[in-house]
């Protein structure tokens, strides 16, 4: 596994089969601990969030697939 790209939210790795993994996690962006989704820096941690986030992404991928949109 070879680390692609680290995030705030979530980090991007390479797998051997040429998939990739998405490892969402619960840190969530904001400013001096109070979360704030257009903020650009980290300002806290929620449990949960990494997997609220992977939950999303998964249903945005499958509307894609269903209409037939290629993704990455």
């Amino acid at each position: 596994m070879k680390l692609i790209n680290k995030g705030k939210t979530k980090d991007v790795y390479a797998l051997e089969d040429g998939n990739y993994l998405l490892k969402f996690k619960d840190d969530v962006t904001g400013q001096d601990g109070k979360f704030d989704p257009g903020a650009n820096t980290v300002g806290l941690t929620i449990e949960g969030a990494g997997r609220a986030g992977l939950r999303l992404t998964k249903q945005f991928f499958e509307i894609l697939r269903d209409q037939g949109i290629p993704t990455h």
